[in-house]
């Protein structure tokens, strides 16, 4: 077991200790007395939980950067070391905490948006900027499928993304744009990486393998929808990982060879904003 590990069991065998002897002591103490004994208790557990909490939170951010060179510099936007380690500092947004678990497509946007300086909530960018419809009417590639506040959302491609972003910052007046670069080469995506740019892309959760979900056809052809599909915002890249925000698991990072064949199973279906 790691030090930290170690850090984080000692803090909570202390406060369940003081737990057990505060109680013992409140039996024998006056109705007076009592309510401070209630108090310095809730108070143990408030400071073990938040340091506890400190210490994992400390403790993930190593295992990200455990293998991050010497020698590099940090920008506004971005740590790197000018060779082959970049990551970008972007402000991760939880799906399911914000009451939309079917709706990584706007969120990843939002994440994409904030990193540029744009403040939008990711239902807004939904309601107010997305093409939406009901399954086996919206195409997709073209709408939301369903909700995705509720278990009817499916989700929607990079098209409907780039013109649900390029919507809000037309509204803004900002002359940035997005722009689909589906298709794109691993090389080509950690180029953009390189630019500075996050990239949002479309896969599987947690870059798992994935199956045929359901088939939609349009105009006779054929649309599939896959099982596990998630979209993220690739944040960096050092070595044979990616550095991904990701709404549902937080900041991670991946193989890119998951990646890839995650990538590959959904279309193969990025975008930029620049």
């Amino acid at each position: 077991m790691n030090n930290v590990l170690l850090r984080i069991v000692s803090v909570l065998l202390t406060s369940v200790m003081l737990f057990v002897s505060c109680g013992e002591k409140s039996a024998t103490v006056t109705e007076g007395t009592s309510t401070d004994a209630a108090v310095s208790v809730t108070e143990a557990f408030e400071s073990a939980r938040d340091e506890t909490v400190a210490i994992m939170e400390a403790q993930t951010e190593t295992d990200l950067t455990a293998e991050m060179p010497e020698q590099s510099f940090s920008t506004k936007g971005y740590v790197s070391n000018g060779k082959d380690f970049i990551r970008m500092r972007l402000h991760t947004v939880m799906q399911e905490e914000i009451g939309m678990p079917f709706g990584c497509e706007a969120v990843s946007l939002a994440i994409a948006l904030d990193y540029y300086g744009f403040e939008v909530d990711p239902e807004t960018l939904f309601l107010e900027h997305m093409a939406k419809g009901r399954r086996g009417v919206a195409n997709p590639f073209y709408a939301y499928v369903g909700d995705p506040r509720d278990r009817t959302g499916y989700g929607c491609y990079a098209p409907c993304a780039v013109r649900c972003a390029n919507s809000y910052l037309e509204s803004v007046g900002s002359a940035l744009r997005a722009r689909d670069i589906s298709g794109a080469t691993m090389d080509e995506i950690k180029a953009y990486l390189w630019e500075g740019k996050p990239v949002v892309l479309w896969g599987t959760l947690n870059m798992e393998h994935s199956s045929v979900l359901e088939v939609w056809r349009f105009g006779g052809n054929p649309v599939y929808w896959y099982n596990l599909s998630h979209c993220v915002v690739l944040s960096g890249t050092y070595s044979d990982r990616f550095f991904v925000c990701d709404p549902m698991e937080g900041s991670v990072s991946y193989l890119q060879s998951d990646v890839e064949r995650s990538y590959k199973q959904i279309y193969t279906q990025a975008l930029v904003i620049e």
